[in-house]
């Protein structure tokens, strides 16, 4: 009679469901479905390999930030050697973008203001607001091939996910997190008109989590986030204002 089973690796998942699994030394949730399916004798086809492998890889910015990279490492090969295809991840996840995709990647990084604050530190921010984001043509794209299944088992329909929608978090893991000079980047896109998602990027010892969580989101020391409702103008001032604090 379990109608859901909770399996995470953030500390400041807020689902209560009675059956819940966070461990926050994992460095993504495939890797605990890995492991679990170790414990359980559970049969690893390749095709489950290269799903559980891209949810590893992708987690750790393609094996760049990672608190235990012997760990990380030694489960990557493991998946290897179970038939996980590494051409097909490259391909798919870090070798294949639409050129909308990098005119609105150029956008976000143009718009980049450096701010600094009251405590001498500085952080980098951009943001991208709805109808900007739909002139790059992606207001109803497509599902993405990975993470269908995962949409779907959340009752949300897959045709509606929009496609470009994850460009925040490339902007903020492959370039706010290492802007020479700051502690820490802040990427906002409003994919959705009113519905603004905002990702928070550093690199240790710097913490954003109390940001996140401030603004009633949660995550990683270095990698956190949360989704704000509302009036998109506003929104920008609410997280600049509680970065002011800082």
């Amino acid at each position: 009679n379990i109608n859901y089973a909770v399996i995470d690796h953030h500390t400041s998942n807020q689902f209560k469901y009675s059956l819940t699994y966070v461990n926050e030394d994992a460095h993504s949730t495939t890797q605990i479905l890995y492991e679990l399916f170790c414990a359980w004798n559970v049969v690893v086809t390749p095709h489950v390999a290269t799903a559980l492998y891209a949810g590893l890889a992708g987690d750790t910015v393609h094996f760049r930030y990672m608190n235990n990279a012997q760990n990380v490492f030694q489960v990557a090969q493991n998946l290897l050697s179970l038939g996980a295809d590494h051409d097909v991840y490259m391909k798919n996840i870090y070798s294949s973008y639409e050129a909308a995709y990098l005119k609105l990647l150029g956008t976000f990084l143009e718009k980049m203001e450096v701010v600094e604050m009251k405590n001498n530190n500085s952080y980098v921010w951009s943001g991208i607001p709805y109808e900007e984001f739909i002139s790059f043509g992606q207001a109803q794209g497509p599902a993405p091939t990975v993470g269908v299944r995962r949409f779907r088992s959340a009752r949300v329909d897959p045709n509606k996910i929009n496609k470009f929608s994850g460009i925040r978090e490339t902007v903020a893991d492959n370039f706010f997190r290492s802007v020479t000079g700051t502690k820490f980047g802040v990427a906002l896109l409003e994919s959705k008109k009113g519905e603004v998602s905002v990702s928070f990027r550093s690199n240790a010892p710097f913490d954003v989590s109390p940001y996140a969580r401030a603004l009633g989101g949660g995550g990683h020391a270095q990698a956190a986030g949360c989704t704000l409702y509302g009036e998109y103008e506003k929104i920008v001032k609410q997280v600049l204002d509680v970065l002011g604090k800082g």
